[in-house]
């Protein structure tokens, strides 16, 4: 059949050949058995097609005729079924229709109907081409939801289960009941589907737990900021003590290709740069800070020579905030040309002018005859101004742990040979690995219970000597069988040196004079540690520990023990020398014992009657009571001074005359019950003053504190500060007073570390630099990070380049 009669046999009308496909489609829908599939459904309908040959032999006109069609097929009594054939041809298509008719073909338009029956003919024969097989529908594209959800194979086929994949959760999703409605409105809200849909987005972000400001820890989204990786290797290099080239390092470019490989590292010309403009711009902060709360500060400083040769002085500010947080700051690290008074006056000078601040207290030094020089021609010229405190007298503070040392070295000096044959001894094993390992097989064989190392001590610090007797006394059998095992140590021992003969080993006497040192020692060093404190106040603490320390010289200077009491006489000369009278005391310290719950005036004044005579304890007690008054009233006098508003009420209600309580309208409006309180506290506060009640004398008067090993001095101001207004003031700058001058020395450790052998070429501004910028980091609890990270983005800024310049910084010195 040609294109053109394919084309009529379409348009003409029914015919009996229609009627014939009719009847066959009918018959195959009640003929063919249930289909598994479309596709098994299409090959039993339809003849095979094996080649492109055997597909024209179908559309020949022979083809068409030899094809059989099944007609209806009449049901017998017993079931079966008798299908005669018919003689009409049947077209492809017209095969195709049937199959399609019959539901076992779906086309690509239109949904199937098992009830109707079409005689539409389809349009994929034109031109004599096969028709192509259609696309079944269990083919058809997933829903999204399984992109999400994997199904439970252990669930069962009636009730199908499904598991999100990112929290777990099971959803029944049986395609005719259930849907997957409910799980795509699961995935939508799953809170765990958002945070992977986060890590897995386009800008790669991801949560992670930073500090933030006033809340802690927060979840935030960690994004890539190549300026905050450039403010952290900065802050790594300063607090961790690196050099410079640290940054060229082919280690640090590994790391950073696999950490961050977006970001460039920086030169270490570059890096020193970034270092000092951290130290420029956190410097102005905190001078921003000092200027704005106009906080009176205690000073701590003193002078160290580097491996350079180069002389330093160290300044650190010692004040308690508005909180009652006791913090310590290094302003400054600078070369001075020399160790003289007149020079450190006026660096000390030149460091309170730079950092505006004009509210000094107290300045804490050691006892150097140029440190008492540069502190007379500071007094001198601060004397006369206005936030100064009784005209300076109560400025210099002399160091205790310098006094302490001074007083144990002296009763060191003429110590029996006992220490020195136990020093000579560990010397001895410390010189080798081959007999540090030969006395500590020694100690185990003894059984010596004892995991410290063997100490050599320093013969300039006393409390390195105790640490040295401390340890060896614990390792007495073991320093006993050695002496047996080793013939080398008899020889080393006795040896002649400078024309001195050996002491030889340590012996019984030796050992027992060696418990005693410790144990009289023992206190010493406990005072030591307590007043070295500079993370807690301890002008409070010093009276306690001079009493004890007192208390232990007069005990041992009455012992039996000719060695011991000799040894405690000669500390006593020197006790005596600066505290017996307590002339050389800085009075302000014993302020500091009133200022404390536990003790007050009353306990203060019940020690001086018991240890002191009768005049000296009247005559210490009256002047103390002046100092408090007088200092009381300068803080009552400056207004300015006073952040509290019932502070001012308090001032002006001393003030004003002594009234009596009125109940007319007149003087107390009812109708108001603020104003009401407010007359109120003025009428109780007038009563107060004709009773002679200030607040010094309210303090004095209540209970003291009990003794506690936990008490906190500076929460319990805190919790009264509104109670005692203008004494909880006056306590804040004297509990803030340092003792000894630990801070500034542990300041020079730093720099030691920072001015190592391989780093000798730094310039003296970048070791300032480095060194206070460390500590401004370190500082707790009130951190400037914030501050800084905030204002680092303006990394080349013209104005900071030029006062990096000023500063004569050598970009040399990296090297």
């Amino acid at each position: 059949m040609d294109s053109h009669a394919a084309n009529s046999a379409k348009d003409s009308p029914a015919s009996a050949k229609s009627a014939a496909v009719a009847a066959v489609a009918a018959a195959s829908a009640k003929s063919l058995p249930a289909r598994s599939s479309p596709v098994a459904a299409s090959a039993k309908s339809l003849p095979a097609r094996s080649s492109p040959a055997a597909a024209t032999e179908m559309s020949s006109p022979a083809a068409v005729a030899a094809v059989p069609v099944p007609s209806p097929a009449p049901t017998t009594s017993s079931g079966a079924s008798h299908t005669p054939s018919l003689d009409i041809p049947i077209t492809p298509m017209e095969v195709e229709d049937v199959a399609y008719e019959s539901g076992d073909v779906h086309r690509s338009s239109g949904v199937r109907d098992d009830s109707s029956v079409g005689t539409r003919r389809g349009h994929g024969s034109r031109g004599g081409r096969p028709p192509q097989p259609r696309k079944p529908k269990n083919m058809s594209k997933p829903s999204a939801a399984w992109e999400h959800f994997t199904r439970d194979e252990s669930s069962s086929q009636d009730d199908p289960m499904a598991h999100c994949n990112y929290c777990g959760s099971a959803y029944k999703c049986h395609p005719k009941i259930n849907g997957i409605s409910s799980m795509l409105y699961h995935v939508n809200n799953c809170p765990k589907y958002k945070i992977h849909k986060t890590r897995q987005g386009k800008s790669q972000q991801m949560f992670t737990f930073e500090a933030k400001k006033g809340e802690g820890n927060a979840l935030m989204i960690a994004k890539y900021d190549e300026k905050k990786i450039k403010v952290a290797l900065t802050e790594m290099v300063i607090e961790d003590e690196l050099p410079f080239m640290f940054v060229d390092g082919n280690g640090l470019k590994k790391f950073m290709k696999v950490v961050e490989p977006r970001f460039n590292i920086p030169s270490r010309f570059t890096t020193m740069k970034d270092c000092v403009k951290a130290y420029l711009r956190t410097k102005s902060d905190l001078k921003h800070m000092f200027m704005t709360i106009n906080q009176r500060v205690c000073l701590t400083t003193d002078t160290w020579t580097s491996i350079q040769n180069i002389n330093y002085m160290c300044v650190t500010a010692h004040f308690i905030d508005h909180k009652w947080t006791l913090h310590r700051r290094l302003l400054s690290f600078r070369q001075v040309s020399d160790h003289k008074g007149i020079t450190i006056g006026r660096a000390l000078e030149e460091c309170l002018v730079e950092w505006g601040i004009s509210r000094l207290l107290t300045i804490t030094v050691d006892n150097a005859s140029a440190n008492d020089k540069a502190l007379d021609w500071l007094k001198q010229r601060t004397m006369y101004d206005e936030d100064t405190i009784c005209f300076n007298e109560f400025l210099h503070v002399r160091c205790s742990a310098h006094i302490l040392n001074l007083i144990v070295q002296r009763g060191l000096k003429d110590a029996h040979d006992s220490i020195e044959r136990v020093r000579n001894v560990v010397r001895y094993v410390k010189s080798s690995p081959k007999r540090l390992e030969r006395f500590k097989s020694c100690a185990d064989r003894q059984k010596v219970v004892c995991q410290a190392s063997l100490v050599l001590d320093v013969p300039t610090r006393w409390n390195s000597t105790y640490s040295m007797l401390e340890v060896a006394e614990k390792y007495r059998r073991a320093f006993e069988l050695l002496q047996e095992e080793d013939g080398p140590l008899m020889r080393y021992l006795n040896r002649t040196v400078g024309g001195r003969k050996g002491l030889g080993p340590p012996k019984e006497d030796d050992w027992n004079n060696v418990r005693h040192f410790v144990h009289f020692l023992k206190v010493f060093y406990d005072v030591t540690m307590k007043i070295s404190g500079s993370l807690y106040s301890t002008a409070n603490l010093f009276f306690q520990q001079l009493c004890s320390a007192r208390r232990q010289v007069l005990n041992y200077a009455g012992s039996p023990d000719p060695l011991v009491s000799a040894m405690a006489r000669q500390m006593k000369v020197k006790y005596d020398k600066y505290w017996e009278n307590f002339e050389k005391i800085n009075r302000l310290l014993f302020v500091a014992v009133v200022l404390d719950p536990r003790y007050k005036l009353v306990a203060f004044e019940y020690w001086c009657q018991m240890n002191l005579s009768h005049e000296l304890a009247k005559n210490l007690v009256d002047k103390l009571k002046e100092d408090l008054n007088n200092i009381f009233d300068q803080y009552v006098g400056t207004r300015g001074n006073v952040p509290m508003m019932s502070v001012n009420d308090e001032v002006q209600s001393r003030e004003a005359p002594h009234c009596h309580a009125s109940t007319s309208s007149e003087n107390v409006s009812f109708d108001d019950d603020a104003d009401f309180l407010s007359e109120f506290h003025s009428f109780q506060a007038s009563r107060n003053l004709m009773d002679c009640k200030t607040e010094i004398e309210q303090y004095c008067l209540e209970d003291v504190e009990s003794p506690s090993t936990t008490f906190d001095i500076l929460n319990w101001w805190k919790v009264n500060s509104t109670k005692f207004p203008i004494l909880s003031k006056v306590a804040r700058d004297v509990l803030a007073i340092p003792v000894t001058t630990v801070a500034s020395e542990s300041t020079f450790s730093t720099g030691g570390r920072v001015l190592d052998p391989f780093r000798s070429s730094l310039a003296p501004k970048t070791v300032e630099a480095l060194v206070c910028t460390q500590n401004w980091l370190r500082s707790s609890p009130v951190s400037l990070r914030d501050t800084f990270l905030s204002k680092v983005d303006d990394g080349e800024s013209y104005k900071l380049d030029l006062e990096i310049m000023s500063n004569i910084i050598n970009v040399d010195e990296a090297n």
